[in-house]
């Protein structure tokens, strides 16, 4: 009886158009494609010169991340992986490729992006992988809120 009462007023509400000002208030500025895009570069820049401090500030602090089978649940585990690779296996690591390839607003805060990388180290072949990233708005500026890489198999 209730669930016939109210599927009137859910049909009705889904059936009226958004007012102008609320799709406006949902929408991404024009700049935010930017400061994502600079975002994704900036990270790139980072790993690539192995600068731990711009790397972390270039992450939420609740970031989640699954890089290459190694999972860190926070920024501080996030730049501990990140010291302990660059001082061991990946020392010597320099990024051939690491541009954006599909780029999706979810909403005004929330931006996914597929990122194809390329990698080598010395005397080894270049390792191509894909990353999947979340970028979020945190007041005016954008982090990285979670991404996902994984090589792919050649």
């Amino acid at each position: 009886m209730r669930l016939a009462l109210l599927l009137p007023l859910l049909v009705t509400s889904f059936a009226l158009p958004a007012l102008p000002g609320a799709t406006r208030a949902l929408r991404e500025s024009p700049d935010d494609e930017a400061a994502v895009r600079k975002l994704v570069t900036d990270f790139s820049a980072a790993f690539d010169r192995s600068d731990a401090v711009k790397y972390k500030a270039l992450h939420a602090a609740n970031v989640v991340v699954v890089d290459l089978g190694v999972v860190s649940r926070n920024r501080d585990e996030l730049v501990n992986h990140f010291v302990e690779d660059l001082g061991g296996a990946y020392k010597g690591f320099r990024i051939v490729s690491f541009k954006v390839e599909i780029f999706r607003f979810l909403n005004a805060t929330t931006a996914v992006l597929t990122v194809p990388w390329e990698f080598s180290l010395p005397g080894q072949p270049n390792v191509k992988g894909i990353a999947l990233m979340v970028a979020g708005k945190h007041g005016s500026q954008w982090l990285l809120d979670a991404w996902q890489s994984a090589a792919l198999q050649p």
